[in-house]
């Protein structure tokens, strides 16, 4: 069965326009055209809708109340909006309803662009109960400590633009929301970032303040200390991660663009476990125990659950949010980089490495390092005898971090 994509306008050029610039898309996509936002939800009403994108400013109902109403009815449906620039206080309203943004005009390659690689990235779970998880998601757990830190730095007499972005670069939900909102387009034409930091400065400090107030989702943990304990161990270990990636990119001579993929892949690799602990808190509590205790794979208990892993959830959210590409492969293949079509050093190499020596090195300190990688990856990418090399880059931090 064909996806089917439903444009939403008031203005009846808009949507003539697109039929025609959209033609060749007929034999793959079943597509729908309504002029308001009543004649959209009656179209949703009778035909099941995959795609649906809506101007901003309607008449009657805007494209932000349309899309609050489509998640309502079906949060499976990928929510686009195509307008004009928006005001700061609409573009956070859509932060919560749309999945992305784009410019009018668009021309009907980078619609085409969008819609398929956000449908693509869906084919990732076939889970719909999954589906459903990760299309509602506004936003991610933010660790307490973090948020605090934020907001006395925010409300402080003389405020650091520096400050702030190293503290939202230390956490995994407000450096995605922050990427998102740059890289969308809602406060700009599109200002394609890749680091927090570089984030931070182009929002400046009223924006993040504004995003961290609306969109700051502190994890509900109902007085449970495992919990905190957990997330700060999470935290704790996509910092590390992050930074080691990066470091490991820097020492294998990647350029500038793949070295911040690197860390903000590294940072959000485990977006995924925050997506299930944020909606299945106590069952996904049960899964890492148990798995612990029986010795398995997380992941393995994860599809057992759920029918999917963190790693496949995890790049289906950050893909639809709009990140690049590369961060979204560093986060799908981080546990399986053979299952990558790449066998060349990259950002999935970089995160895959990182994240295995951080989790040995910070526990049982193996001395077979081949054991916490994919050395069949790294033999076939030719760099195995790195190895020894990144491990030592790890150890290296953690002594200059133990210095007080």
């Amino acid at each position: 069965m064909k996806p089917c994509i439903l444009f939403v306008d008031d203005q009846r050029s808009v949507l003539d326009g697109l039929r025609r610039g959209l033609r060749a898309m007929r034999d793959k996509w079943e597509m729908l055209f309504a002029d308001s936002a009543r004649v959209a939800l009656e179209q949703m009403a009778i035909t099941p809708i995959d795609v649906i994108i809506s101007d901003m400013r309607m008449p009657e109902m805007s494209g932000a109340e349309l899309l609050a109403e489509v998640e309502k009815r079906d949060p499976r449906v990928i929510r686009i909006i195509l307008s004009g620039q928006v005001d700061k206080s609409n573009a956070y309203r859509l932060l919560g309803v749309s999945h992305q943004f784009l410019s009018k005009p668009s021309d009907p390659d980078t619609i085409v662009n969008v819609v398929e690689r956000a449908l693509g990235l869906r084919d990732l779970l076939a889970n719909t109960k999954l589906q459903t998880l990760v299309a509602s998601q506004r936003a991610l757990p933010t660790a307490p400590a973090i948020y605090d830190s934020l907001s006395k730095e925010l409300r402080s007499l003389e405020p650091s633009l520096e400050n702030v972005a190293k503290i939202v670069s230390q956490d995994p939900g407000l450096t995605v929301k922050i990427l998102q909102l740059v890289s969308s387009g809602y406060l700009s034409a599109g200002y394609k970032v890749s680091t927090p930091i570089e984030a931070v400065r182009h929002l400046g400090l009223a924006r993040v303040e504004g995003l961290v107030i609306s969109h700051g989702a502190i994890f509900e943990h109902e007085n449970l200390p495992l919990v905190d304990a957990w997330l700060e161990d999470l935290w704790n270990h996509c910092i590390a991660c992050a930074g080691l990636a990066d470091a490991i990119a820097k020492e294998e001579d990647l350029d500038q663009k793949a070295v911040e993929s690197a860390f903000v892949a590294g940072l959000l690799h485990d977006v995924g476990a925050l997506v299930f602990a944020g909606n299945e808190l106590e069952k996904y509590r049960d899964v890492v125990v148990h798995a612990a205790y029986e010795n398995t794979e997380r992941l393995e208990a994860e599809r057992r659950e759920f029918g999917a892993d963190h790693a496949t959830l995890g790049a289906y959210l950050v893909g639809l949010w709009g990140l690049p590409d590369a961060v979204v492969e560093a986060v799908a293949y981080h546990h399986a980089p053979l299952e990558q079509p790449s066998r060349k050093f990259d950002v999935v190499s970089a995160v895959h490495v990182a994240e295995a020596l951080t989790q040995a090195l910070y526990g049982h300190r193996p001395d077979d390092l081949r054991s916490v990688v994919s050395y069949d990856y790294l033999r076939e990418v030719g760099v195995q005898h790195r190895l020894p090399v990144w491990a030592e880059l790890f150890k290296t931090s953690l002594r200059k971090s133990d210095q007080p």
